[in-house]
């Protein structure tokens, strides 16, 4: 996000959000050979799959697939894809992405979006702990199976889908991580000073070591979770509502 009159300007984070919206949603064999046409008709169908609600968490959502993706973490279906309405929101967790590394880590996405950073964490873990049930998650891997995006991993998609099956030779390749993106209300934003960019650096490394500390806390007082690998993402705002609600506007337009 840029800053400018010392404050970091989220328009230009959700014009971001935006222009990705085909690829969050659709498979890429539905956009692959779009024309310019094409490609605006299946934007309009994307931004359709949105809730029009301001205190939907689906920009939260997209924020969590953006940074997932930069990250080399790619998406293995869409999850907003399988919503027959607008009107309803995602089931199960909120995205399952893979990374190849030493190992095919698959990575089981959750978000919150919340003023206060430590509701937003305790409301995330509770959604990894329930999602620890095994039938939800050979619900998820039963979707991977079904709902692979092929078209995009081409002659890998039958390896990912062999590793689903707990009795596959290479199981060992198998690797499971809890990705959690929050976005919060931070005082970090309220005081950015205008073009002082070793400042910012500074304050946000602060930022980031203390919050890295809570949940490592946090998470080493829950005997049900504490030995899961996480992948934390977050993202500080000056009010996670106004973002949200400037979302739902552009959405609209």
């Amino acid at each position: 996000m840029r800053c400018a009159n010392s404050a970091f300007r989220d328009t230009d984070l959700i014009d971001f959000m935006l222009q990705r919206l085909v690829f969050y949603v659709l498979q890429k064999k539905e956009y692959k050979d779009a024309t310019f046409a094409e490609f605006r008709d299946l934007y309009i169908r994307a931004k359709e799959t949105f809730m029009r609600s301001v205190t939907s968490g689906e920009a939260g959502e997209l924020l969590l697939f953006l940074l997932l993706e930069a990250n080399d973490i790619v998406q293995l279906f869409s999850k907003m894809d399988l919503k027959t309405s607008g009107n309803m929101p995602v089931h199960g967790c909120d995205a399952v992405h893979i990374q190849v590394s030493e190992g095919v880590v698959f990575h089981f996405g959750h978000s919150k979006m919340e003023a206060r950073f430590a509701v937003a964490l305790a409301d995330a873990l509770k959604d990894v702990m329930r999602f620890a049930d095994k039938a939800l998650k050979e619900r998820e891997l039963h979707l991977v199976s079904s709902r692979l995006d092929s078209i995009k991993f081409d002659q890998f998609a039958g390896i990912i889908q062999a590793l689903i099956n707990p009795y596959t030779q290479r199981r060992d390749l198998y690797k499971e991580v809890d990705s959690i993106f929050i976005g919060s209300n931070s005082r970090f934003m309220k005081d950015i000073r205008k073009d002082n960019d070793d400042y910012v650096k500074s304050e946000f490394e602060k930022l980031t070591g203390q919050t890295a500390s809570s949940v490592a806390e946090k998470i080493s007082s829950m005997d049900e979770i504490k030995t899961r690998a996480f992948l934390f993402l977050i993202l500080p705002f000056l009010d996670e509502a106004d973002f949200r609600s400037k979302f739902q506007r552009e959405l609209n337009r």
